[in-house]
């Protein structure tokens, strides 16, 4: 960033966090939650492997 666009959010940058109103995701359910896309990673991993 430039220092001209952290003027443009000079109002806000110390402000603190938001907290959020939801409860916190179990880690456990947040790696499912991402699994699928691990899997794809692997996928097209095995397909470059492959067109060597």
């Amino acid at each position: 960033m430039n220092s001209s666009s952290l003027n443009d959010f000079s109002d806000i940058i110390n402000l603190p966090r938001p907290a959020s109103k939801h409860p916190k995701m179990p880690l456990e359910k947040r790696a499912k939650q991402f699994a699928p896309f691990a899997a794809l990673g692997e996928l097209e991993e095995s397909e470059s492997i492959q067109r060597k």
